[in-house]
């Protein structure tokens, strides 16, 4: 929660209103129809979803957040200019999707580290966009107010 309180906060900094898609691992009638399994990797799965709607109900007073569920493509139809998967796995997958579908990475910042560091995929081979929004930071953006 704080990575993502973070990260509303670097694009209000930049005069961005952030809206936030929270991905999954499973659908909501997959969740309903499966919340009882006694199978570990349902169980894990059911607990992304758990997961992002405890973040909505925690985070919506303050920012426009949803639980998109799987549906990344609702999410990027939605406007929503933060995508959080709520684990790694979730999240080296849309990575992955995004790249093999031509989109350009402009600035992933891994915030709450000692430095600045923003991060990137062995695929790339272009990373000015990278340094360019790393310079803007280190100039002046305060991550957190």
């Amino acid at each position: 929660m704080e990575i993502l309180r973070a990260t509303c906060s670097f694009l209000q900094n930049l005069k961005v209103n952030p809206k936030v898609g929270i991905l999954t691992a499973v659908r909501k009638e997959t969740y309903e129809r499966k919340k009882n399994s006694d199978d570990f990797i349902q169980r894990e799965l059911n607990k992304t979803y758990e997961d992002a709607e405890w973040l909505v109900q925690k985070l919506k007073e303050k920012y426009e957040v949803f639980n998109h569920e799987i549906e990344i493509n609702t999410a990027v139809e939605n406007g929503c200019n933060v995508i959080l998967p709520i684990n790694g796995i979730v999240g080296n997958q849309i990575f992955r999707v995004f790249f093999m579908c031509g989109y350009k990475n402009l600035f992933n910042p891994r915030i709450g580290l000692s430095r600045y560091y923003t991060e990137n995929t062995r695929n790339e081979t272009d990373f000015t966009n990278h340094i360019r929004w790393l310079v803007a930071w280190i100039s002046g953006f305060q991550v957190i107010k």
